[in-house]
């Protein structure tokens, strides 16, 4: 059985301020630092026998602080990156509806559906290849291992989406929609994979080790 832990990087600015990242290189702010540290306490007991991050600096500083207690060195992966958001990058939500006020009239499911893409960026479908083929490649390579991918909600939202359809090939269908689920900063998924065809969540975006930030 491959065990796989999908963990999403800690707080940025960004983050709190709602200013679209994307795959703009926006490193961990302090409390980001805080939660990272305390998923590494969190998993510190867990048989890692690898960890791979996203080469963008707050997936991969919350890589680093969860791969100290096992003495292990994150391997980056740029197929792990964040959708690229184009032109969006670097804007906050008034912003982006001043810009492009058709985007007030969007709902949930449009900027969900596999379709959706803004200008100069990627599309959903697009992600969702690129993040479910590195996937499947991680699934092959790690036979009987525990891997830790530590990463960005959008891949997280992708490969849960592969997960919940067991495989099928449905990122090659554009009226696919992604699940809409909390996917919060340094919130912890395991999948557990027995064969091709049997995936399971075992749970989703666990954050239950950052109780004592609340408040």
């Amino acid at each position: 059985m491959i065990c796989i832990y999908l963990i999403r990087h800690g707080e940025t600015d960004w983050n709190r301020e709602r200013i679209c990242m994307g795959q703009r290189d926006i490193p961990l702010n302090a409390l980001g630092q805080r939660q990272a540290e305390l998923t590494a306490q969190r998993l510190a007991d867990e048989p890692f026998d690898l960890i791979y991050s996203s080469d963008l600096a707050r997936a991969l500083q919350t890589a680093q602080a969860i791969a100290q207690p096992h003495h292990l060195e994150p391997i980056t992966r740029q197929a792990l990156r964040e959708l690229d958001y184009g032109d969006w990058e670097g804007l906050a939500r008034p912003e982006i509806e001043q810009r492009w006020p058709e985007v007030r009239e969007f709902n949930g499911r449009q900027e969900d559906s596999l379709a959706f893409q803004t200008p100069g960026g990627e599309s959903r479908l697009e992600l969702y290849r690129r993040a479910t083929q590195e996937f499947e490649q991680l699934c092959r390579r790690h036979q009987d291992q525990t891997v830790a991918l530590v990463i960005h909600g959008g891949v997280i939202r992708a490969i849960v989406n592969y997960v919940l359809s067991q495989g099928v090939q449905a990122r090659q269908d554009e009226h696919f929609y992604t699940p809409s689920f909390a996917c919060d900063n340094c919130g912890v998924t395991l999948v557990n994979i027995r064969r091709e065809t049997e995936l399971q969540i075992a749970y989703l975006n666990d954050t239950s080790h950052l109780r004592t930030l609340a408040g």
